[in-house]
């Protein structure tokens, strides 16, 4: 790790994040000066989620983690935003994120809260698709039997 002797970069390392040539390298570099760098950049990293860009999400999610306990308030609540409206790797990269970013009490309950909706709205979503194919199903069937029974 890069630790505090490159702490001074943290800031600018999380405004380079909106530049789509240097974003990567610079999410590294966050990643190699450590969990007070990454909070140093925080703002920047909560902006960075707000891209289309998945696999991206991911890994600043990812590093959001790796800032551990002591994320902070807006960390916590960008991971928190992360699981209720992600897509599924964003998801679960959040959930895992916010297991290394609680140290109990208040905090680690709304992880858990979180990590429970998530799967009921996965469980949700997974009914409603099978609810639909199976009417489409069951309409198709019916359409066949009626055309058979009404034509010569």
């Amino acid at each position: 790790a890069l630790g505090n002797d490159a702490l001074p970069a943290a800031s600018l390392l999380g405004q380079a994040l909106t530049r789509k040539e240097i974003a990567i390298p610079a999410l590294d570099a966050l990643s190699a000066i450590g969990p007070a760098g990454i909070k140093k950049a925080l703002p920047g990293l909560i902006q960075a989620l707000e891209t289309e860009r998945q696999d991206f999400q991911v890994r600043v999610v990812r590093l959001l983690g790796e800032a551990g306990p002591g994320l902070g308030r807006a960390g916590f609540e960008a991971l928190e935003t992360a699981v209720q409206w992600g897509d599924d790797p964003v998801r679960a990269a959040a959930v895992g994120a916010l297991g290394k970013t609680t140290v109990g009490g208040g905090e680690s309950r709304r992880a858990i809260e979180l990590l429970i909706e998530s799967l009921r709205l996965d469980v949700d979503v997974q009914t409603a698709t099978r609810m639909a194919t199976a009417s489409k199903t069951i309409s198709t069937s019916t359409q066949t039997a009626t055309a058979s029974v009404f034509m010569p």
